[in-house]
């Protein structure tokens, strides 16, 4: 009422902010979720699945000609993030183009399931392509790997070597692995 909405739409938000995981039914209505760092680890390691299903689907399938070319243009976004100095860094636009470039990699793969999956594990908490970037001093210093490992995926599919582009979008998920007993 304070809002001046009805109550219908944020019923229908709280639900389906409860169905992506953010929220859970507590008595009486809803309480936002706790998240742990072994969830955040598995989100990651999720989306490093799927996103390796795809590239390894677009190395098999052969995307078209303008799709490479759209992920070469976003490939250039990234690297014109970086001017000629250490310092020199445009971090928000690198995680934009970040971003786009996971969603165009996803696109790549010509699988819609592939596709909504990773939309969807990317929206949990600190699963999305550009979360785990800390700050502007750790972006700086780790600038140039962060745009090669971006480069790898492409190199792949686009000689469509499907075991090899499946196994590159792996490595930068390393952080978040953990002996398994």
């Amino acid at each position: 009422e304070m809002l001046r909405i009805s109550r219908t739409p944020v019923r229908e938000a709280l639900a389906r902010l409860a169905e992506e995981g953010m929220l859970e039914r507590g008595r009486g209505g809803y309480v936002v979720r706790r998240f742990l760092l072994a969830d955040a680890i598995d989100a990651i390691e999720l989306r490093g699945v799927l996103e390796s299903t795809a590239a390894r689907f677009a190395a098999e399938r052969g995307p078209s000609p303008e799709r490479l070319d759209g992920i070469r243009a976003i490939l250039a976004d990234l690297d014109a993030c970086f001017g000629p100095d250490r310092g020199d860094v445009d971090f928000d636009g690198y995680a934009e183009a970040n971003a786009r470039f996971h969603l165009a990699l996803a696109a790549l793969s010509g699988s819609r399931v592939v596709e909504r999956e990773l939309e969807r594990v990317s929206r949990l908490p600190f699963a999305g392509p550009s979360t785990f970037v800390p700050n502007a001093e750790y972006f700086v210093s780790h600038s140039r790997s962060l745009v090669d490992s971006s480069m790898m995926p492409w190199l792949a599919v686009t000689s469509r070597r499907a075991a090899i582009s499946s196994r590159v979008m792996t490595p930068g998920l390393a952080c978040g692995s953990r002996p398994v007993s």
